[in-house]
């Protein structure tokens, strides 16, 4: 349950970036054409910090869910689902890294302070989520593929 707390904890501190991004892409500052960019910018964030949150999320739910398990073979079956997708999480943080700096090298994004505001703060997050799995799999999967 101890690593539960953690990864929940980790859910919690992403929920303040999505509420800016959604208000940020229903209400962009600036000027009309500023509006419209920054608008843009968040819109391209929202997909990338969307498709985090929800691996991120059934991550959660999964180590929730084999912290609770008394049978050895329901614990079995949810250990070898885990494995995959704590596996699964890894690769991919690079793919939304990825993602976010190509959203801020964009021409109409790089010029943007609050979308490279929320992009830092994206990527630091997602650092900070990824070192989390990391060391869960690390400790319970300690010869799994995946490894940074």
């Amino acid at each position: 349950m101890e690593d539960y707390d953690l990864f929940h904890q980790m859910l919690l501190r992403m929920r303040p970036i999505g509420n800016d991004l959604a208000g940020f892409i229903t209400r962009p500052p600036g000027g009309l054409g500023a509006a419209v960019q920054t608008q843009e910018c968040m819109i391209r964030l929202e997909g990338t910090f969307q498709d985090f949150d929800d691996r991120f999320s059934a991550l959660t739910t999964l180590v929730a869910l084999s912290a609770r398990m008394k049978d050895a073979d329901d614990q079995q079956l949810v250990t070898g689902v885990l494995r995959i997708d704590v596996t699964g999480f890894l690769n991919s943080t690079s793919i939304s890294l990825r993602m976010i700096d190509l959203t801020t090298q964009h021409s109409g994004c790089s010029q943007d302070g609050a979308t490279l505001a929320i992009a830092q703060e994206m990527k630091r997050t997602f650092k900070d989520a990824h070192a989390l799995a990391q060391t869960f799999s690390d400790r319970v999967f300690p010869n799994a593929a995946g490894r940074r």
